[in-house]
């Protein structure tokens, strides 16, 4: 950073939080809007986002990545005057009105289009919604001197952009330093604040840091234990390293805390691009009661004598891994997909093929909320375990995967016919509660010696920001999964200069467009309130 920086000092990140370095939430509302009130508009909201960070000052610093050893670089946040020109929290109309994207290609769009498009997702996927590639965030992280200082980058970044008939308000969020729970607090204290509520200060108590970081190689004295006899414990020898241990990570070769253009190689190269696809970010509604009867038909096929019925969250889960699983890979036309499809339907129909050589692995992940899974479910976890992550708030990154065979998805999934026989039919239902259980596995496997063992590997490695999910999103037998209670911020009330609050309208759109990739989301239906804008979740 430059000599004449307004760097005051620095908190170095734990060690959890340093595997969120090139990552933002990102949350775009959309409303129909009078394009003469523009100026009105970003001055209000402007007000807005400077009481915020005046009142939660820990939202005006910046990331960045410090050299501790010649082989190690650690994340740590800037503290800056929150009351300063250097709060690093803007909003930005610049944005030209030309920048979503269709097919590939840049297009402009009225909000009436926008709208009549469901606010697909699928045109949110561009550079400008990704703050860390684009010339305004370079232009945030330049020092005093106007030279781009890569190694910073903004907690909090605000943008907005006109569009003939409708403002478009994104609101990022560094994943180090919050996740989505965070993010929504702030998506409500910014509504709040247009509405002229006064808030108190964002909720710290598992929700956002303690004032004090642990940086790498200062564990506490509980995870210090704990990594001292991790080898020991687990019959590991010394020379084993940590993906050799734990194989749902794998390293990322020469990344850097901020590299945005480090690439996973892919297993699958034809996969559907999500901005050109008309599908992404749809919703399907499925009612409770025949989730109940699905977990009861599960419970009773599941080769135990009395099994509990799986959760309703595993059961939508598996509905939805197999199902998708089977339209995405018919859809990008994988090479083999005729010859799975075909020993789905076999398995269906009681043909014997009972072989999977040459089966391709399906994967299914589920992000662990840390904080609501330790202290909400009331597992009885010891005190060292949740003084363990307590720092922890940023994107949860260590994530269990479920491995399965892809054809063992397609058996519950083959298409049901009229003369499917009752072997089949029961057949299916087996398939489905074999898909099931895994998943159980899966989220019960969040315990005590997972919260302990990951920090401590963590601290084994030389650059965590080299460390990635071993998890290929591309893959169209996979899907990712994540549980909401709602969709944040789509039952917020705003009262910015130059909205048309219609109640006739049917909302504002809610765009969190990575949630899109190759991913699920289980949330509650929710009911509009009358007279509220964006009260409706919509229906993408």
């Amino acid at each position: 950073m430059s000599n004449n920086s307004p760097l005051q000092k620095v908190e170095f990140l734990n060690v959890l939080n340093q595997l969120a370095p090139r990552e933002y939430v990102n949350f775009t509302k959309c409303f129909p809007f009078d394009n003469d009130k523009e100026q009105e508009a970003v001055s209000h909201l402007q007000r807005c986002v400077d009481d915020c960070v005046q009142q939660n000052p820990h939202l005006a610093g910046t990331i960045v990545s410090i050299p501790r050893t010649p082989q190690q670089d650690v994340l740590a946040r800037t503290l800056v005057d929150p009351t300063g020109e250097h709060s690093r929290v803007i909003i930005d109309a610049r944005w030209p009105s030309s920048f979503f994207t269709s097919g590939g290609n840049r297009v402009a769009l009225n909000y009436g289009e926008l709208r009549a498009s469901g606010f697909s997702p699928g045109l949110f996927f561009d550079d400008v919604f990704a703050p860390m590639g684009d010339p305004a965030a370079a232009a945030l992280a330049a020092g005093d001197d106007g030279e781009s200082d890569s190694s910073s980058v903004p907690i909090l970044l605000p943008r907005v952009v006109f569009i003939p008939g409708g403002l478009l308000l994104g609101v990022f969020m560094h994943h180090a330093m919050a996740d989505g729970v965070v993010a929504t607090a702030l998506i409500d204290d910014l509504a709040a604040r247009s509405r002229g509520v006064k808030r108190e200060s964002l909720p710290r108590k598992g929700y956002l840091p303690k004032s004090q970081y642990l940086p790498l190689g200062q564990l506490s004295a509980a995870l210090e234990q704990h990594r001292c006899d991790l080898h020991e414990t687990q019959g590991l020898s010394s020379e084993e390293t940590v993906t050799e241990i734990l194989p749902e990570w794998t390293t990322i070769t020469n990344a850097t805390a901020f590299s945005n253009t480090a690439k996973i190689n892919f297993s699958i190269k034809n996969s559907l691009p999500v901005n050109q696809s008309p599908r992404v970010g749809k919703i399907f509604h499925v009612s409770k009661a025949r989730i109940e009867e699905l977990r009861e038909t599960l419970a009773q096929s599941a080769n135990k004598p009395a099994s509990k019925p799986p959760s309703t969250f595993v059961t939508l889960m598996a509905l939805v891994w197999s199902y998708v699983a089977k339209a995405r890979m018919r859809a990008v036309g994988v090479a083999d997909w005729s010859a799975l499809h075909e020993r789905g339907k076999n398995k269906t129909s009681n043909t014997a093929d009972d072989s999977n050589e040459g089966d391709m692995a399906a994967q299914s992940c589920v992000v662990a909320a840390w904080h609501p899974s330790i202290k909400g479910r009331g597992r009885g976890f010891s005190q060292e375990t949740l003084d363990a992550i307590d720092d922890f708030c940023g994107n949860m990154a260590i994530c269990p995967i479920a491995t399965l065979p892809t054809t063992q998805l397609l058996w519950q999934a083959a298409d049901s016919s009229p003369t499917q026989t009752d072997k089949g039919a029961h057949a299916q239902k087996e398939a489905l509660a074999a898909i099931a259980a895994p998943l159980t596995q899966l989220i019960n496997s969040l315990d005590a010696d997972f919260i302990r063992q990951r920090p401590a590997l963590l601290e084994t490695l030389p650059d965590v920001g080299a460390l990635a999910m071993n998890y290929d999103f591309e893959a169209p037998q996979n899907v990712f999964f994540n549980s909401h209670r709602y969709l944040a911020g789509a039952d917020t009330e705003w009262d910015i200069p130059g909205l048309i609050l219609d109640d006739n309208d049917d909302g504002d759109g809610t765009a969190a467009p990575e949630v899109a990739v190759a991913g699920g989301v289980a949330s509650p239906r929710s009911s509009a309130r009358a007279g509220r804008p964006g009260g409706r979740v919509p229906s993408w």
